[in-house]
């Protein structure tokens, strides 16, 4: 397969970018598409715009230099996760656009053409992730902090590195995510599930193992709500999911992003209790008390 980008010199001389011998071991490889600043682009028509150059990467006139970032993906089925697979990328030539607009001449000659090419060789492993948030139950009025896990699908392996299995069953932790390149989930909308009074936030903080960790006030018992998460899109999954859709005023849907739920109740001492409706795989509550004696439940969350 090939693929190319339209790159412009700052004289207004188009050069193509084009990606060579672009093989994969998967069994359609046409379900890959490209990723560009939230725009995707499937890679059958060819032409995947990249950068302007600006006149401060020539720092010669015969010399420059260009940074550019450039994102694959895959078409990603947000209720039926899929194995890893790999992919591989072989050369990368770049050349003018339209060859009549660089002609160059040499030896009395003025038919040279300048091209430019590089082998890449190297290979990138696609593993099928989620953003995965857990209920939480707080006895008392008290500040509590809730999680969520950044998962992979059946990778018990990822980059070299082993990762331990989540509670749910072919789902491992991805302790090497990261934020700003695997893409992040932060709380942005909190319902209050009694009067419906919606509060806008912006609740997250920098993932440590492959969890995020929302942190709250104390919050009066008894209170019922509902966190809404906006995550990346290729973290979203749920067995009855829809297209993920960011939180909004507008959207409380947690078909279309991932949700967990508030519940605070009067201290009832370190014993607690715990009851839970499971709603996806055979996870299990997880109880944990807190140094002030207050008792945490995290069930999974309802998605």
């Amino acid at each position: 397969m090939e693929s190319n980008s339209t790159l412009t010199h700052p004289q207004g001389i188009a050069f193509q970018l084009r990606f060579m011998d672009y093989n994969s071991t998967v069994v359609n490889p046409t379900n890959l598409i490209y990723d560009s600043n939230a725009t995707n682009i499937n890679t059958t028509a060819l032409l995947i715009p990249l950068t302007t150059i600006s006149d401060g990467n020539f720092t010669k006139e015969t010399a420059g230099a260009l940074y550019t970032i450039s994102r694959f993906n895959y078409d990603r089925n947000v209720t039926q996760p899929r194995n890893p697979f790999e992919t591989s990328f072989k050369e990368l030539n770049i050349e003018c656009l339209n060859a009549a607009d660089c002609l160059m001449q040499a030896n009395l000659s003025a038919a040279y053409e300048p091209k430019g090419e590089r082998a890449m060789d190297f290979n990138v492993t696609y593993a099928y992730g989620r953003i995965v948030p857990r209920d939480v139950r707080v006895f008392g009025n008290v500040g509590f902090t809730a999680n969520a896990w950044y998962e992979v699908f059946n990778a018990p392996i990822l980059a070299g590195a082993g990762l331990a299995p989540s509670r749910t069953p072919q789902w491992f932790i991805n302790a090497r995510h990261n934020d700003n390149n695997d893409g992040d989930g932060n709380i942005t909308r909190i319902q209050n599930n009694s009067n419906a009074t919606v509060t806008t936030v912006n609740m997250g903080s920098a993932e440590v193992n492959g969890i995020e960790t929302y942190t709250f006030g104390a919050i009066a018992p008894t209170y019922s709500g509902k966190a809404h998460i906006n995550a990346d899109p290729w973290l979203w999954f749920g067995t009855n999911a829809l297209d993920y859709s960011d939180p909004s005023n507008a959207n409380l849907d947690c078909r279309t992003h991932p949700c967990f739920n508030i519940n605070v109740v009067p201290n009832i001492g370190t014993a607690g209790s715990s009851t839970n409706t499971q709603t996806l795989g055979s996870d299990k509550a997880n109880k944990a008390t807190s140094g002030t004696g207050v008792t945490y439940d995290y069930t999974p969350a309802t998605r």
